[in-house]
């Protein structure tokens, strides 16, 4: 999903189910997809995102029995989703050292 403002993309939201090899450290299971979401920064904060993501959720929640995510510890992003429903279950390290909720 892509929104756009004035002609131009300014937001999008995709998912990804991870399979055979092509896992990474937010693997559920083979059914569950990985969600990934951006903003342009001169949107953020201004419920843009919170938007698209309810609207991506909203179709989602018929698909799919869950939706994960991986967000790195102390990006702001952290209250958009917990606002629109993730809850972080556990704090990962990834491959660059990087720690994830």
């Amino acid at each position: 999903m892509i929104g756009y403002a004035g002609g131009q993309p300014i937001r999008a939201v995709w998912s990804r189910l991870q399979i055979g090899d092509h896992k990474t450290c937010g693997y559920i299971d083979d059914v569950t997809p990985e969600l990934a979401a951006a903003v342009l920064p001169t949107y953020s904060g201004k419920g843009v995102g919170t938007q698209l993501l309810q609207a991506y959720l909203a179709i989602a929640k018929d698909r799919f029995p869950a939706v994960t995510l991986n967000v790195r510890a102390g990006n702001p992003a952290i209250r958009l989703y917990q606002r629109v429903g993730f809850v972080v279950k556990e704090a990962i390290v990834n491959r660059v050292g990087t720690t994830l909720s």
